[in-house]
């Protein structure tokens, strides 16, 4: 007979994610979905309990639950607090996955670490989004000037 329960692993790392979202996302989830602003504070929490690196091999520092199982179980807890911070906490480790798939062993010994630390893995917020810049992205840089010359 197959067994669908969980294992203790995924039954841990599923009520890590839930906790999460019950204690650091949905209460300020309204607020960010309101304001339009990135919820940074709450990525950086998500780094420093393992939430943004469980799905890395130990060798760099994850957490080496490398399973779509648990990544599965992690997502689904985290969009119950807010899909919009579940999915900023998940995408900020999308550059990491050509690295996974295709980089070479040096490739993967200088970048993954960088994703499993949470001292290095938030990524910063990008100048154009700090206040006061409401430049659209697509935009020439602040900096630039038309000289008439082609």
């Amino acid at each position: 007979m197959i067994d669908f329960r969980l294992t203790e692993e995924q039954e841990r790392i599923r009520r890590l994610a839930h906790e999460f979202a019950e204690r650091e996302i949905r209460p300020v989830a309204a607020h960010y979905d309101e304001t339009e602003e990135m919820p940074w504070p709450v990525l950086e929490k998500a780094a420093r309990v393992g939430l943004t690196s469980f799905q890395y091999p130990e060798e760099y520092g994850g957490g080496g639950m490398t399973s779509a199982l648990v990544a599965c179980l992690v997502a689904e807890e985290l969009a119950w607090g807010c899909l919009g911070i579940a999915t900023a906490i998940a995408g900020a480790g999308l550059a990491a996955v050509p690295i996974m798939l295709a980089g070479t062993p040096e490739q993967k010994a200088r970048y993954l670490p960088r994703f499993c630390n949470s001292s290095t893995w938030a990524p910063s917020p990008s100048p154009n989004r700090r206040p006061g810049r409401t430049r659209h992205l697509s935009g020439p840089p602040p900096s630039a000037r038309a000289t008439g010359t082609s």
